[in-house]
């Protein structure tokens, strides 16, 4: 019996290993002082960003090998289950958080991705049916006070407990 390959594991794999490489190869991706005075490796500003692209990596190589079969799960297993809206698009949303953290700052694209993230996840674990206006604008409104929120606590560790320059 042939193994059948999920194209789409391979797909997504070969995209987050060709990004989390970039971050972590790339040249300029994170540009930032030290922390601390002495420049060890966990006070530098790209060693957070460097270690979730090595987690990424681990994690994207795990599911292109899934996604061959090698972990010995047959194809029925995986291919039957739904599909994830909110990982897609959560997934969408990192990689446009990417491109637009240097022009509009940290506080501005991490607002909007937090507010994007926590809607999306509301509107599917609270089962909010779109067409209800009601139920959508107070979903809109939560998402955004808990963004505000979370935002200006992490803009205020960074900048005055860690003394780190936020893009």
């Amino acid at each position: 019996m042939e193994r059948e390959i999920n194209k789409k594991d391979v797909i997504l794999g070969l995209i987050m290993l060709s990004l989390s490489g970039y971050i972590l190869f790339g040249s300029n991706v994170i540009v930032g002082d030290s922390i601390l005075k002495e420049s060890i490796l966990v006070g530098r500003a790209d060693f957070y960003i460097k270690f979730l692209a090595i987690i990424m990596i681990l994690i994207s190589a795990a599911l292109i090998l899934k996604a061959f079969g090698v972990f010995g799960l047959k194809n029925k297993e995986t291919s039957d289950e739904p599909t994830n809206n909110v990982a897609k698009l959560s997934f969408v949303a990192l990689i446009i958080y990417g491109f637009i953290l240097k022009p509009m700052g940290f506080f501005a694209s991490s607002f909007l991705l937090i507010m994007f993230l926590s809607f999306i996840i509301r509107i599917k674990e609270d089962g909010i049916d779109l067409k209800d206006k009601k139920l959508v604008i107070k979903s809109l409104v939560i998402s955004c006070a808990f963004s505000i929120i979370t935002v200006s606590i992490f803009v205020y560790i960074f900048t005055n407990w860690l003394k780190v320059v936020l893009p």
